[in-house]
């Protein structure tokens, strides 16, 4: 039997939950699949909290990470599940990296290239102290602004060279999607052979009818808009609130719900709220931090899934959405178009006005709304856990030399 040691770094990073479900989905396949020939260790950062439902979730008991640890002659084979290299240097056994995006690269090179507005530094979440620096016009403020760039600039370019021999000396490389390939390898000059693409999916339970009771316990509207981002300026926030702002100026029973996770400068963000004259639970309403099982009902009995974001690499909620057959309106920015493809609608968040009139679109003509129903459920049947699970295990094999399914279990999963 082979061992297999697995690392995911965000554990105690409750923002970043989307690679942590990738984690949970893809461990759970691979085990199911790999009974009886591969052994499993899962390992989180030492300072993770870990508790029963932890490792209740992962069906794995999770071990804190140490110097030693990736030099344990235990493990044959290391996949490190999420988005940060090793917290040690060296890794002495074979290992592989799912990147699911290097969000600082990829705004470097997208402000660069002028596929989003503005520069660099107004896409970074600041403490209050440096982000008066970076928005006020005075002098001393103009002074501030160049000394953090200066510091912060190296900071991030050592943060990426770390990654970057990080990526280099891995044996090989998933992206989770092309965009993101193609990015490793713009920037970071790594042979194409050495990267394969492996799509991430959604639960499946996100295709089962969920109870609307949940609608009530959020005291949501009967017809609602939603969206199910972070709250960060790269996500293009202010768009989502202006969207509910023209929804009000246009007397449509039309209103947005925004899902997000906790960030500690959301004060900042929902400021913005009032210069629009949004009113809570009345124009938009706010999810914060909503259970997993309740999302999915949120998700399932929405009107029409929006994302208008700047940076997406994957975009796992739009996959759930589309599991569960809602109709998308999405932003056609990085790896947003390759995920939704023909599932939905993609369009320029430049172009706000189209945006928010195709949504209005939705409400008043049921065709459109049925077609893209239709579109969005056909799509989310590409995405599978399943294939992920065989395509990850078949990267496990070259490497390891060894197969871990027999041919009637290859046979079996590939139905």
């Amino acid at each position: 039997m082979k061992s297999i040691g697995l690392y995911c770094s965000t554990l105690n990073i409750p923002f970043l939950i989307g690679c942590n479900r990738y984690a949970q989905s893809l461990i759970k396949e691979q085990r199911q699949m790999t009974s009886g020939s591969a052994d499993y260790s899962l390992f989180a950062p030492s300072q993770t909290n870990v508790d029963e439902n932890l490792e209740k979730e992962f069906s794995l008991p999770i071990h804190p990470v140490t110097p030693q640890t990736f030099s344990d002659s235990k493990h044959q084979l290391w996949h490190m599940l999420t988005d940060a290299p090793a917290p040690f240097e060296k890794i002495s056994k074979p290992y592989i990296v799912t990147c699911h995006g290097l969000t600082l690269f990829h705004l470097k090179t997208q402000t660069a290239k002028r596929q989003i507005p503005g520069e660099y530094w107004d896409y970074l979440d600041f403490p209050d102290s440096i982000h008066k620096a970076f928005t006020k016009k005075d002098f001393l403020s103009k002074a501030k602004k160049l000394f953090y760039q200066r510091r912060l600039s190296k900071i991030h370019e050592q943060g990426i060279l770390q990654w970057e021999e990080h990526l280099k000396n891995a044996h090989m490389i998933i992206a989770v999607s092309q965009f993101v390939k193609n990015e490793i390898i713009e920037g970071f000059q790594i042979p194409e052979k050495k990267i394969q693409v492996i799509y991430e999916s959604a639960d499946s339970s996100f295709a089962e009818p969920q109870p609307k009771e949940i609608l009530k316990k959020h005291q949501l509207p009967e017809k609602y808009v939603l969206c199910v981002t972070n709250l960060q300026h790269v996500k293009n926030i202010k768009a989502l609130f202006e969207l509910s702002h023209y929804l009000k100026k246009n007397n449509s029973d039309l209103k947005v719900v925004y899902a997000f996770l906790n960030n500690p400068y959301e004060d900042r963000y929902l400021k913005q709220l009032e210069e629009l004259n949004l009113e809570i639970g009345k124009d938009i309403f706010l999810l914060k931090n909503i259970p997993q099982d309740d999302l999915k009902s949120v998700i399932q009995n929405c009107h029409v899934f929006v994302n208008l974001a700047w940076i997406e690499t994957f975009g796992l909620p739009i996959v759930e959405a589309m599991k569960s057959g809602v109709p998308i309106i999405s932003s056609d920015r990085c790896a947003l178009g390759e995920v939704i493809s023909n599932g939905g609608i993609t369009l320029d968040p430049n172009q706000q006005e189209s945006f928010f009139q195709k949504v209005l679109e939705t409400e008043k003509t049921p065709l459109l709304l049925d077609q893209l129903k239709k579109q969005s459920l056909e799509r989310g049947k590409f995405f599978s856990w399943r294939k992920a699970a065989l395509e990850t295990i078949k990267i496990y094999e070259d490497i390891l030399q060894t197969p871990l399914l027999n041919q009637e279990q290859r046979i079996e999963n590939e139905i």
